[in-house]
């Protein structure tokens, strides 16, 4: 489940962001925790990537992989909060 979780984000916020993204982004839906926290307090992947879902108002659509298949939809980009970094 972790590692399909690491995927997903990866694939909604890029390789060059994600990582820092879970580390430092506070979600009023995980309790006012960062991805992280949440998932070493032992939050369930599943419900993380719910909260992901709902904090980045991404589409239903990517509330599960099979969906995300089903769409069509192969990676989807969050636009950078600070634009083009690299």
């Amino acid at each position: 489940r972790l590692t399909d979780f690491w995927e997903r984000m990866e694939q909604v916020l890029g390789a060059g962001y994600y990582t820092s993204w879970a580390q430092d982004h506070v979600l009023a839906e995980l309790g006012g925790r960062t991805v992280n926290q949440a998932l070493r307090d032992g939050e369930d992947a599943k419900a993380v990537w719910r909260a992901v879902v709902a904090n980045l108002h991404l589409p239903p659509r990517f509330g599960s992989r099979s969906a995300m298949r089903e769409s069509g939809v192969s990676h989807y980009r969050v636009e950078h909060p600070f634009g083009n970094v690299l």
